[in-house]
């Protein structure tokens, strides 16, 4: 039997005791490193030897953009799999990390039926596994095209700490910018949201999942 070595990437500690609890059981599977912030995974993957890794979307803490994540994961450890658990089953952040390459993507409403083991080795072994909401988006954006609005990782940043409850002021010095910058990089933010204001944007970036 081989033995896949798996990270657990998830910032609220219940959840993430669930998930190991339920591979502690599974004498195939180990846990390497469990990591409560999705920063930390770039480089706790550098040396280390792993198979798949379990990835939160969002995280309540710091700035993390799990579409470039994915991306730069896959381009440095294209061997490594990777299995999405998020509670958003639509937006351009699920869209995004799908057509970044995940090969699994589940919604934490399904951890405690889903035989998360099960969708693991099916992943290690080639396969893909989607909640099917999931599968619902991928046809739906499939046939439409629709992508959603695309933001980089700078715009995510803005509109993130613009909902966190940040100024202007305070997101410059956060981000090394001044604060007529931050003003000017966030009106095209506004405009890619449809948003005519900052409450707007922030209501409709949370509407499509940009915050997890």
């Amino acid at each position: 039997m081989d033995t896949i070595r798996v990270i657990i990437v998830e910032d609220h500690p219940l959840i993430r005791q669930a998930v190991l609890d339920q591979l502690q059981a599974e004498p195939d599977v180990i846990v390497v490193l469990e990591l409560d912030h999705g920063g930390r995974l770039l480089p706790a993957l550098r040396g280390a030897d792993v198979d798949v890794v379990l990835l939160d979307l969002g995280m309540d803490r710091g700035v993390f953009d799990p579409v470039t994540t994915v991306q730069r994961l896959k381009s440095q450890r294209p061997s490594v799999r990777v299995i999405v658990m998020s509670s958003a089953s639509h937006g351009a952040k699920a869209l995004g990390v799908l057509q970044a390459g995940v090969e699994g993507y589940i919604l934490k409403s399904d951890l405690n039926t889903l035989d998360l083991a099960g969708v693991i080795r099916r992943v290690r072994s080639g396969g893909r596994y989607y909640s099917p909401e999931i599968e619902e988006l991928l046809a739906v954006a499939l046939e439409t095209g629709e992508e959603g609005p695309v933001l980089d990782r700078e715009e995510l940043d803005l509109i993130r700490l613009a909902a966190q409850g940040h100024t202007n002021r305070q997101i410059g010095h956060l981000l090394g910018y001044s604060e007529k910058t931050v003003r000017n990089r966030l009106t095209p933010v506004y405009r890619k949201l449809g948003a005519a204001n900052r409450v707007e944007a922030i209501r409709k970036a949370e509407a499509l999942g940009l915050f997890g």
